[in-house]
């Protein structure tokens, strides 16, 4: 089983698509720069997020093979946390989403750096808040 993680970039849209700036009541912002997997691979991108009023986190994930054509989708309400337990949500969701449709050779990408790391490295320091969700997802990837 192959599963690697990538950082998702955040760079103007027109640097790759044309597309160019949008702009929502004044703000500009740019939309992050997906790039396929390779041929015969499949991309699982996440995202989590927290209300920070409430406490509350949400996840969701979509697997797209290397053309970009979206192939399934997952979404959860996680209960209660922060951002960083969202992204980990996110992901857990997604690769048991993947292993039950049988997907082996999957690249994830997710827009936190530090779970990035974590999981490249294949350890989570002990102190970690997260620590029993990570060493979960861990377990998942190997």
């Amino acid at each position: 089983m192959k599963t690697s993680f990538t950082t998702s970039g955040i760079a103007p849209m027109q640097e790759k698509s044309g597309l160019g700036w949008a702009s929502f009541q004044g703000q500009s912002f740019s939309a992050p720069i997906l790039e396929s997997p390779p041929s015969g691979s499949l991309k699982l991108n996440v995202d989590g997020s927290c209300l920070l009023e409430s406490s509350s986190i949400g996840a969701g994930g979509v697997i797209c093979d290397h053309t970009y054509n979206w192939i399934v989708g997952v979404y959860s309400f996680d209960g209660l946390g922060d951002s960083a337990k969202a992204e980990i949500m996110a992901l857990r969701h997604g690769l048991i989403l993947a292993w039950d449709k049988g997907f082996r050779n999957i690249l994830c990408e997710m827009d936190n750096k530090n779970m990035v790391d974590i999981f490249n490295n294949n350890c989570c320091p002990d102190f970690h808040p997260h620590i029993a969700v990570v060493l979960i997802v861990l377990e998942l990837i190997n």
